[in-house]
């Protein structure tokens, strides 16, 4: 009889364990964009965005071969977001961004170093 119990009891909390884990929502929010080089609208891969808060939280993300990026889970708060590529001048957003849940699109132009228009 207690063997019943007892697997019956492993068999319960299995389920409870299987049916509960669907993944936790996200509390926060995401920040997307496209990096492209000035001038030319030529999309920019392997850049690097960084999203850094006065607190001192920072996410990376890279751009793929089209230029796109995506940084998600960033919790509420105000960032600065930038992007740099090897050869390009840094690009930073003037103003922070408010982030709660949903989407920011944020784009990029960089500029060569040592021209470019």
């Amino acid at each position: 009889m207690k063997r019943v119990i007892f697997l019956s009891a492993i068999l319960i909390l299995g389920f409870l364990l299987v049916t509960g884990c669907r993944g936790t929502p996200s509390t926060g929010g995401r920040i997307f964009g496209k990096v492209t080089e000035l001038g030319s609208g030529r999309p920019m891969a392997g850049a690097e965005i960084t999203v850094r808060s006065a607190e001192g939280l920072r996410f990376t993300a890279t751009t793929d071969s089209s230029g796109k990026y995506s940084v998600s889970n960033i919790p509420i708060g105000s960032y600065k977001v930038s992007a740099f590529l090897q050869g390009f001048y840094l690009n930073e957003i003037g103003e922070e961004i408010y982030i709660e849940k949903g989407k920011k699109k944020v784009d990029f132009r960089l500029v060569v170093v040592g021209g470019g228009t």
